[in-house]
């Protein structure tokens, strides 16, 4: 006596290996006149946690800020975009290259990442371009070009700002210390 429901089940398919999904974030702004913080996140694929990449500024000497272990959903961060989807084996790269990358403003360090991880293939052809038009002018920058400040006396305005904001407890992904 046959049974149709009784087939053989069909071999499933060996798990995929696991991966890793690389982002570009912006933080968010607590008003127009600011700059959006950059950063790149390497999180496992389907995790809600990361290693943030990025620089901090102190008295205007950068240096490497890495995160590990940060919300990849959380209020300081305004916009996430979806970069790549890598090899496990690949994290290391991504980890050797953004320490390996001259800490500066924030959206010049994210742009040379982004230039070295195309290099090596793990995000696509362009993206880096993509982005480089979005870099904003520091705020020194726009200080002298846009509002025809002396760059001593733009400094200063920038230094009251920056101190201003500090005092109100704002955190650097809250606004940019990248200010020069």
């Amino acid at each position: 006596m046959s049974n149709a429901y009784m087939q053989p089940l069909a071999p499933h398919p060996p798990p995929s290996p696991p991966t890793l999904d690389l982002y570009i974030a912006f933080g968010r702004r607590p008003n127009a006149l600011c700059q959006q913080h950059w950063l790149l996140i390497l999180a496992p694929s389907f995790s809600s946690v990361g290693t943030y990449y990025s620089v901090k500024s102190q008295g205007g000497i950068y240096t490497h800020s890495i995160s590990p272990n940060r919300p990849l959903n959380t209020p300081s961060i305004e916009i996430t975009g979806k970069l790549s989807t890598i090899p496990l084996e690949a994290g290391a790269v991504v980890d050797a290259i953004a320490q390996s990358i001259t800490p500066q403003r924030c959206p010049l360090y994210v742009i040379e990442a982004l230039c070295e991880l195309e290099k090596c293939g793990l995000i696509g052809e362009g993206i880096a371009k993509f982005y480089e038009r979005m870099v904003p002018p520091s705020m020194l920058q726009w200080a002298v070009r846009e509002k025809g400040m002396r760059e001593v006396d733009a400094v200063s305005v920038l230094v009251d700002v920056v101190a201003h904001a500090r005092r109100l407890g704002v955190d650097d992904l809250e606004y940019d210390t990248c200010f020069f």
